[in-house]
């Protein structure tokens, strides 16, 4: 009985500690952040990507995608962003 109730302590408080700083960090209930919407803000990074995609522009996926990004394609193909940015320059990607 004791092991349980540990085990559901410990339960507890990870969650806890996952969760506290997510909720912390969502700014005002408005869902405003510095700068603007943060809906806006993701739309408008949404579009320069897709632009960037079109035109075989790497420079905005060099921009905002991590350099350990793993990117994970829609037929389950794992490429890292040095794979990714070569893929599309060559024009293997589209």
């Amino acid at each position: 009985m004791r092991k349980v109730n540990l085990i559901v302590v410990l339960a507890l408080v990870a969650v806890y500690l996952l969760a506290a700083p997510l909720a912390l960090g969502q700014g005002e209930k408005t869902g405003k952040a510095k700068g603007g919407n943060v809906e806006e803000q993701i739309k408008t990074l949404q579009a320069e990507i897709v632009q960037a995609s079109l035109k075989g522009d790497t420079s905005a996926f060099e921009k905002f995608y991590a350099d350990d990004a793993t990117i994970i394609h829609s037929d389950g193909t794992l490429v890292t962003k040095a794979q990714e940015i070569e893929n599309l320059k060559s024009g293997s990607l589209k």
